[in-house]
């Protein structure tokens, strides 16, 4: 996200998505080259967050 100069998540998040219909597009396994690792981070509230983050796999 960084090195591609994403400021904000969420639009990078619409990029992977996006790779991730054109895979499939393309008949490749998405599982094989997009792995979803859901992780959970405390809120100062005492509220967790989910996040999202994806592993590539070529």
């Amino acid at each position: 996200m960084i090195a591609l100069e994403y400021s904000k998540w969420e639009n990078f998040h619409k990029v992977i998505k996006n790779a991730m219909v054109a895979c499939e597009n393309s008949n490749y396994n998405i599982v094989g080259y997009f792995s979803e690792v859901r992780k959970t981070s405390k809120m100062p509230n005492g509220g967790v967050k989910k996040i999202y983050q994806y592993k590539g796999e070529m």
